[in-house]
């Protein structure tokens, strides 16, 4: 079964109303993403960065999704597509790869 039989929308839709329930987490993936970045690295990786919004602050999260996943593993591709969106000059640090389901 995939996501979209599972849960009769695809990652994208979930993905799109997950960020518009809870701007605040995309905020932190920012800071932490700009963070990493002028600290020297060159590479970061959006599954990390998820990871640390998600055991190193106390965040709260709205939305249908909100009794199962703080923040749930297939929306850091998406926060990194958004990220590249908004600061393209990072592009080169995060690498991409085909999105099985949108």
């Amino acid at each position: 079964m995939n996501y979209n039989e599972a849960f009769h929308k695809t990652i994208q839709q979930s993905f799109d109303q997950y960020h518009k329930d809870n701007p605040h987490i995309y905020a932190y993936f920012c800071q932490y993403a700009l963070d990493w970045i002028k600290s020297g690295a060159k590479k970061i990786s959006s599954k990390q960065i998820i990871g640390r919004i998600r055991w190193h602050l106390e965040v709260d999260v709205q939305g249908e999704e909100a009794s199962k996943f703080k923040i749930n593993d297939i929306y850091s591709a998406h926060y990194a597509r958004l990220f590249v969106t908004d600061f393209p000059e990072y592009e080169e640090l995060l690498e991409f790869r085909h999105l099985r389901a949108a």
